[in-house]
């Protein structure tokens, strides 16, 4: 049997605490254990669940599930560490972009990077480091840039005219940007 019927991680993943609990639930499910990543605290924190039906097989998949988590959070270093550093300040330097009206179209207009054959996980962590989200844009399979959010409390001309100057401000660090322009 596990330690008081659990085994317990904690490791940090993307500044934030993640935890891999595998449970044994006991008679009344046919003696399964349960194995989870989540964010504790946090809304929607499960990560993934898996069921084994010993202990054994439990025990394995724990470790794999922390082996994987934990190659995940490592640490940003050198382009990746850059892009997550100029994106904080290509936010940060393009904040006062909202202070003005917010009418025409709805829509997604965001920054796109071109960033050929960067690890796709590592540019998503990155990006997700500096507090946006990133999703990547293709066409015929193959990968066009990254659309990154704008992180704008606007909807239509203040989204647009933030993620035109993010995308400027990222332009002048070097990258080569464009930009995604899509009404909802």
């Amino acid at each position: 049997m596990l330690n008081d019927g659990t085994l317990h991680d904690e490791i940090m993943y993307k500044r934030t605490k993640l935890v891999i609990d595998t449970a044994d639930l006991g008679e009344a499910y046919g003696r399964r254990y349960e194995t989870m990543a989540l964010f504790p605290n946090k809304f929607r924190d499960e990560l993934e669940c898996v069921r084994s039906e010993t202990e054994e097989e439990a025990r394995r998949v724990h470790s794999i599930m922390l082996d994987k988590h934990k190659r995940q959070a490592a640490e940003l270093t050198g382009k990746y560490a850059k892009l997550r550093d100029d994106l904080l300040a290509a936010y940060a330097e393009t904040v006062g972009e909202e202070e003005t009206e917010d009418g025409g179209t709805c829509n997604f207009d965001s920054p796109v990077l071109h960033l050929p054959k960067w690890n796709a996980d590592k540019v998503k962590q990155a990006v997700e480091e500096a507090g946006g989200h990133a999703f990547k844009w293709t066409e015929r399979g193959r990968l066009f840039g990254w659309v990154i959010s704008p992180n704008s409390s606007g909807q239509g001309n203040r989204r647009s005219r933030r993620a035109e100057a993010i995308s400027e401000a990222l332009k002048k660090r070097g990258y080569d940007t464009g930009m995604y322009y899509q009404m909802d």
